[in-house]
């Protein structure tokens, strides 16, 4: 991975605060160096040596063979990375909180299901009211047209109570299984497409960061230290987005998530190390939303 901010910026920080009877220590690692697994694996690691510990228990992997020893070489033009975004556009930042019940919330409404029940009392009064046979049956009754009037009331009372219910489904398939993260991506995706007020037939982009180290194959072990990440993207258009509910767009994540398998994540590597570039963050056409 390459990062502008890089080149002239600490690859590794630390700060160290005295308090009155404790300290506190930040730690910030530039993005192309780890992911947030390796990161976490390393404060752990720092925190043990810190409380005196003469070894590391989960000695991090440094090793760099699992794509069978790319022998590739980065050649950037004169010298340097294509910058394809504007390094002195602002900034802007926003920071939400979440509680942990309202996770949870979203959580179980992404992965529960409102099923509709099929309503054939149309399908029925039709065939019942141009039944010949019914139809002379019930004059000779009498009370034919009642009878019809009857049929329709009915089927008006059931459709309105019907409309009235639905029956919540849970998903069984443990592969269906939406994250927390996903659930919440999808709430997000919804908020913002809704405040940018965006045309429907816009395309809105939602990218993911997804951990690869089970994608390949065979799988990279949770200790090795670096990036093993990938930016997919998943895209809808605004009115798609804003008209359907929570589940869908949560799905719609969760599958471009699973397909995301060991040919995909070479590809993605083999696209970069022929055409290498800083990767562009932001919102570049009004659409896209990266977490």
């Amino acid at each position: 991975m390459i990062s502008y901010s890089g080149h002239y910026k600490p690859l590794l920080a630390v700060q160290v605060t005295e308090l009155a009877d404790a300290i506190f220590i930040g730690c910030t690692i530039n993005h192309a160096v780890t992911d947030g697994t390796s990161f976490w694996n390393f404060f752990n690691a720092f925190a043990e040596i810190c409380r005196g510990g003469k070894n590391i228990s989960k000695q991090p992997d440094f090793t760099r063979n699992f794509f069978q020893n790319s022998q590739a070489i980065l050649r950037f033009p004169d010298g340097t990375p294509k910058v394809t975004f504007d390094v002195n556009a602002p900034l802007k930042e926003r920071i939400f909180s979440f509680s942990r019940e309202s996770i949870l919330k979203l959580k179980s409404r992404a992965n529960y299901v409102a099923k509709k029940h099929s309503d054939n009392s149309i399908e029925l009064l039709g065939k019942q009211s141009n039944d010949d046979w019914l139809m002379e049956k019930e004059n000779n009754n009498g009370n034919g047209n009642g009878n019809i009037v009857s049929v329709l009331e009915n089927w008006l009372r059931n459709a309105v109570s019907r409309n009235q219910e639905s029956e919540i489904v849970e998903t069984i398939d443990p592969m269906a299984q939406i994250s927390s993260f996903q659930s919440l991506c999808a709430q997000l995706w919804k908020s913002v497409t809704r405040a940018r007020k965006l045309p429907s037939t816009k395309p809105t982009t939602f990218r993911m960061a997804v951990n690869c180290r089970h994608r390949i194959e065979p799988s990279v072990g949770p200790l090795y230290f670096g990036n093993a990440i990938q930016s997919i993207p998943t895209v809808a258009s605004a009115g798609e987005v804003l008209s359907r509910d929570l589940h869908w767009c949560a799905d719609l994540l969760h599958r471009n998530v699973l397909a995301h398998d060991d040919a995909k994540v070479r590809q993605g590597v083999e696209n970069f190390e022929k055409n290498p570039r800083v990767f562009p963050l932001g919102n570049f056409d009004g659409g896209v939303i990266t977490m």
